[in-house]
């Protein structure tokens, strides 16, 4: 499970390398979301990838997701 080093997060992180594919969300800065407990992705917000984008970003997340969620950071770590 990811941690942020800056405000200790480890339950919601961002994708940068993806962007918001429908900007009038505006709430964060990314097409990509996920939360985190007990250890895995329990739950992502998809906001215009594709499916298969997403699938991976299950399977690995650790690729995808590199942006504290509460702080935006990108100053994570992988265990």
């Amino acid at each position: 499970m990811p941690r942020c080093l800056d405000c200790g997060n480890q339950t919601s992180f961002l994708s940068s390398g993806i962007p918001l594919g429908t900007p009038w969300l505006g709430q964060i800065d990314s097409g990509l979301a996920a939360h985190f407990s007990d250890g895995e992705v329990r739950h992502i917000e998809n906001m215009g990838v594709s499916c298969e984008t997403a699938q991976d970003a299950l399977r690995r997340p650790e690729n995808y997701f590199d942006t504290c969620h509460h702080c935006g950071s990108r100053n994570i770590v992988w265990p």
